[in-house]
């Protein structure tokens, strides 16, 4: 007899069996589906000799009656079912909440006005009806996301990156309420706009000190990156978000927020070109080669080579071809496999070789012509910048490094300038003879140290209790 035979057949036998015993039958118990998880219904099928299943699958069989409910009280030892009443409701019990309908961008957030427009998507300005508070919402293609990760890489990356002071922070993502091809993302507000709107606002130039403070804030964001094998791809002045300062903060400059991590990438392969991607003014000398964490520090100090001289570290020059496909094929064979954009990349390596680097000096008394400026800046300012854009990226500083280095020299050198002693920040050995060529190998930790007893030599000699002061806090904040 079949499987499916037996079933019904114990089906009938089941019925006809608790008719006699006047018991209501399983299949119509309310109780029926809670039968084999309740701990009141103890159920225990009898050793039958009969060969039900044969081997191993004479335990499913069991199985499946219990969820079939077609045990009889013969199959159970003889013991008749007790099954537990239903308890009656408490006289103050709170009634049960019932789920709320599913959150819609429209019925969170109001559009206001639009802030921001790029390659990755629009941004506008929010606000939010809940609290009343102003965001920013990006509204990105969902071709950014993929049917096995519904969210877009953006936002997948700032989760893997929790909240930090110094990377902006990532409050949602909704799907848009008219084009279902849309993602929002809901960022909060940087009310201050960014680095280029900042600059723009100072009359009288950029402080030395406010570019350190740059420098330390972006590369304690970039340390943070780096440390979770996250590289930026995209690092500029437009992504870098300025926000009003903490309140109560030593530092007197505002509060600065990486932004904008559509081009970014967890853990990429070297060897696999990535950086025509991103803003190709920023990108290294090296970026048709590799990409990594070296080349989010060379945007960096691209960043700092703007704010001190105005302009990008590179110049144009002629290249006689002018046809891109026929000048690639004879310096490429091929496409690095796995290079995303192709084309692009091709345009982008044509455009390196229309272009050099030559990163400028920033220190006092340098005037360059083909600018038109002056640099009046510090030694050690320049020595830290030039470390971002060294032209081997093998030798390239670290965000590690900065955030050891420049994370400890920035109050130091703000208290140096309120003292009026910003000369000191100058004497120092950077290793290079009259003309600028590199005689010794000179490391970071070596110039805080030199920069630390220049300022120690001023206060003995001059015996200022106030620079004393500044550097034993340094070198408690050094551990020395």
């Amino acid at each position: 007899m079949g499987l499916f035979k037996q079933l019904r057949y114990r089906l009938r036998k089941t019925n006809h069996d608790l008719q006699l015993h006047k018991l209501t039958p399983l299949s119509e118990t309310p109780f029926s589906s809670s039968i084999s998880s309740d701990k009141s219904i103890q159920i225990r099928p009898k050793r039958s000799s009969k060969n039900f299943l044969k081997h191993g699958g004479r335990a499913i069989g069991r199985h499946i009656r219990i969820k079939l409910n077609l045990l009889d009280p013969t199959d159970l030892g003889g013991e008749a079912l007790t099954l537990k009443p239903p308890s009656p409701p408490e006289e103050n019990a709170k009634p049960t909440r019932q789920p709320s309908k599913k959150e819609t961008f429209d019925t969170r957030y109001k559009e206001l006005r639009q802030i921001a427009e790029g390659g990755n998507g629009i941004v506008n300005l929010c606000k939010d009806i809940h609290t009343s508070t102003l965001v920013a919402v990006k509204t990105i293609p969902r071709s950014h996301s993929t049917r096995n990760r519904p969210e877009p890489s953006e936002v997948r990356i700032l989760r893997e990156l929790g909240e930090h002071a110094n990377i902006v922070r990532l409050l949602g993502c909704l799907d848009s309420p008219t084009d279902p091809l849309e993602q929002k993302i809901v960022f909060e507000y940087c009310s201050m706009g960014d680095l280029t709107d900042y600059c723009g606002m100072l009359e009288d130039g950029i402080p030395e000190c406010f570019i350190w403070s740059v420098f330390r804030q972006v590369g304690d964001a970039l340390a943070v990156l780096h440390g979770q094998g996250i590289v930026h791809g995209d690092l500029k002045m437009s992504n870098v978000l300025v926000a009003p300062p903490v309140p109560g903060s030593s530092s007197p400059y505002p509060l600065l927020k990486v932004a904008d991590f559509g081009t970014s990438k967890t853990r990429p392969q070297r060897w696999v070109p990535r950086a025509h991607l991103g803003t190709w003014d920023y990108m290294p000398p090296d970026s048709t080669e590799v990409f990594g964490p070296e080349t989010d520090m060379w945007c960096l100090g691209v960043i700092l080579h703007v704010l001190a001289l105005g302009v990008e570290p590179i110049q144009e020059v002629e290249v006689e071809e002018k046809d891109v496909e026929k000048w690639f094929y004879r310096r490429w064979s091929f496409v690095p496999r796995g290079t995303p954009n192709p084309q692009d990349f091709k345009l982008f390596a044509y455009w390196q070789a229309c272009h050099r680097y030559v990163p400028l000096r920033i220190d006092r008394g340098r005037v360059h012509a083909c600018y038109k400026t002056e640099a009046y800046y510090s030694n050690a300012l320049n020595w830290f910048m030039m470390r971002c854009l060294d032209l081997d990226w093998r030798k390239r500083i670290c965000a590690f490094e900065v955030q050891k280095s420049v994370g400890k020299l920035d109050g130091f050198v703000r208290r140096v300038f309120m003292k009026g002693h910003e000369d000191l920040l100058d004497e120092f050995d950077d290793g290079r003879d009259e003309k600028g060529r590199l005689v010794a190998n000179l490391q970071d930790a070596e110039v805080v140290s030199q920069l630390c007893v220049a300022v120690c030599d001023r206060a003995v000699s001059w015996r200022d209790a106030g620079l004393l002061e500044i550097v034993e806090d340094f070198q408690e904040t050094l551990g020395v």
